[in-house]
């Protein structure tokens, strides 16, 4: 295996797993329980998800095609900076704890 198929497979892994993640993310969303299960799932694994999926394309057409892009770049960081979890994870949690609804 020549360098060129071993950056391609990694890539094709990275976003394999992401897109896995992602998956278990939705379905997480709507097989759990309450609030609280479902504020879990929708922030952590969408986020790995997101993050290798954007990691592997990075990946790949770095050296695949010797681009580097900057717009995926950027949007690794952006994703990593602004990670939903505090709006999808926390929020709702502390007003399902205001509003005193019961954990499964």
């Amino acid at each position: 295996m020549n360098a060129d198929v071993t950056s391609e497979l990694v890539a094709a892994i990275l976003i394999l797993t992401g897109t896995i993640f992602s998956f278990l993310s939705a379905i997480g969303i709507i097989r759990l329980p309450d609030v609280y299960t479902r504020s879990h799932a929708a922030s952590k694994s969408s986020t790995l998800g997101v993050m290798f999926t954007l990691f592997g394309a990075f990946l790949f057409f770095l050296f695949a095609d010797n681009y580097f892009s900057i717009r995926l770049l950027l949007g690794i960081f952006f994703v990593f900076l602004t990670a939903p979890r505090f709006r999808t994870c926390n929020l709702p949690r502390c007003l399902s704890l205001k509003c005193r609804i019961e954990q499964y």
